[in-house]
């Protein structure tokens, strides 16, 4: 699915109504009428609702939902939450249109909170058509108490969007309706793909107007599908030997943080990958050695002289394709500088992951790249590099992942979903739950994408497949052994099954039910 912003569904509109010279209350009808349908087909045993409408054009959708629904059986009220005369435009024709055909209507602000309450309850669908994309700011007055009275009641169906939620970032300016399902009219909008707003949307449905697409001004994000990962997964030839399934340099691991090259290493091999080697301390190549005798272990790094250390990369890079550093690094001098003198010394495609965007911050400028990087932050991390604080980049994640991408090449936001971006577009990945946020989870996702970038794949396909098998396994994990408890190395293990049922094309019956338990994981 692909999503837009609000001015770019605007300037969508406009086109239909100024230039196909289409009228705008039939946009309206086919709007309600489309809306009035699914909300059916949603709940076919269903047949009393009550609508809760606003002062602008959504409340117009409201009333003609109402209507539609009233002449197919239902029993049907309206709750407005404005005065009759607020009315305006066609959204007060619909109005009055509602009214005549003896609908009741009934206005929030002569009902006490238990009276509306009782009113929502008693009703077996609720339908938001409080706010729409021309909202601006928190909802105050009696949208707020109408979206505060519904909190905790089920088959809210929202159309256009959750009332509350922000239609340009996806915030939560302060409340927002819980929606069972959001009908979207014209395009999906970018707020009800990035969290919280998508924890607000419930099933999202793009409702057909009638007319085919004839403006389309490209989409702000699209979103990566099953599909989209089985067209760009490696295929190999039956003669295949090692060298041909690539190979990664990783660089990091300290005396505390012994395990988090190990398990890059580890999630590198898992997807397929053929050559894995770890440049780093004694004790990291002692731990490999233990726990993953697959991986060729050199030590010297950060201690080493600067030859050796130049030497070693340059020995390696003829045999890898791919270098990532940073996991486990740690932030000491010696750290840093050996950092600095490894990037000077490769010149291939590269994933920087972990302390390793520390010390990207620290140099600035001397470690700039562009089409040859992929950086790998969760939200405190794209702070660091931004300069921002991380609720500033959780509420505009979208605008955050843009800026890594333009300043250090492709990024990979990790987070509630995952965005990839290259600077000219933005991929969305919402695989994956809070399994993910254990330790070492982001260490198996780098290696998960050393492997899809050493294969060939462009950068951001390669990071974003790499998202989508990682979120896949956590997924596959958590159905297997439940959310909580779940080990790095385990989801690790997991990617092998998922990326043979990729090929198979299965259908993974539990993964819907997961993901929707999914909450803030960092991975």
């Amino acid at each position: 699915m692909n999503y837009y912003t609000p001015s770019q569904i605007r300037r969508m509109e406009e086109y239909l109504i100024e230039t196909l010279k289409v009228p705008e209350r039939l946009l309206m009808e086919n709007a309600g009428g489309a809306s009035a349908k699914l909300i059916q087909e949603f709940y076919p045993e269903a047949s009393r609702a009550v609508i809760l409408t606003g002062p602008g054009k959504n409340g117009g959708d409201g009333f003609v939902v109402a209507r539609h629904l009233r002449s197919s059986g239902w029993s049907v009220q309206i709750l407005s939450a404005v005065r009759e005369g607020s009315i305006t435009g066609i959204s007060r024709e619909n109005y009055d249109l509602v009214a005549k055909l003896g609908i009741p209507v009934l206005f929030s602000q002569s009902l006490s909170d238990p009276e509306i309450r009782t009113l929502l309850t008693k009703h077996e669908v609720i339908v938001d058509a409080l706010l729409g994309i021309g909202s601006n700011g928190p909802p105050r007055g009696e949208i707020a108490r109408l979206i505060s009275l519904s909190r905790g009641l089920p088959c809210i169906v929202s159309l256009d969007l959750p009332s509350g939620v922000d239609p340009e970032s996806g915030k939560i300016l302060s409340q927002a309706i819980y929606a069972e399902h959001t009908l979207t009219m014209i395009k999906a909008k970018s707020c009800l793909a990035l969290s919280p707003g998508s924890d607000h949307s419930g099933e999202v449905t793009v409702v057909d107007l009638g007319f085919p697409e004839v403006l389309d001004l490209g989409p702000v994000l699209h979103s990566f599908t099953e599909y989209d990962g089985k067209s760009l997964l490696p295929s190999f030839h039956g003669d295949i030997h090692k060298g041909d399934r690539g190979g990664v340099l990783i660089i990091g691991g300290s005396e505390i943080y012994r395990g988090a090259p190990v398990l890059a290493a580890r999630g590198y091999l898992r997807s397929g990958g053929g050559l894995a080697v770890l440049f780093s301390e004694d004790v990291c190549c002692s731990a490999c050695a233990g726990s993953l005798p697959e991986t060729i272990a050199v030590p010297g790094f950060p201690g080493a002289s600067e030859d050796t250390i130049t030497g070693t990369i340059a020995m390696w890079k003829n045999r890898t394709d791919c270098m990532v550093i940073g996991p486990g690094m740690g932030r000491s001098k010696k750290a840093g500088e050996a950092f600095l003198l490894a990037l000077s010394a490769w010149d291939k495609k590269m994933i920087v992951d972990g302390d390793g965007l520390y010390w990207l911050r620290e140099y600035g400028t001397q470690c700039a790249r562009k089409g040859d990087m992929l950086i790998t932050p969760h939200e405190g991390e794209a702070a660091l590099l931004l300069g921002l604080e991380p609720g500033e980049v959780k509420s505009e994640r979208s605008a955050s992942v843009r800026k890594l991408a333009e300043k250090w090449g492709t990024a990979l936001l990790k987070g509630r979903e995952t965005l990839v971006d290259d600077g000219r577009r933005t991929l969305l990945v919402s695989e994956g739950n809070r399994v993910l946020a254990v330790p070492g989870s982001g260490d198996v996702l780098a290696g998960i994408s050393a492997f899809f970038v050493s294969s060939g794949l462009p950068i951001p396909q390669a990071a974003a497949l790499a998202a989508f098998v990682h979120g896949r396994a956590g997924n596959r994990v958590s159905g297997e052994k439940g959310l909580d408890g779940v080990l790095a190395s385990e989801i690790a293990d997991a990617v092998p099954p998922v990326i043979r049922e990729m090929r198979e094309n299965r259908v993974f019956p539990f993964f819907k039910q997961q993901n929707r338990e999914n909450t803030d994981a960092a991975r």
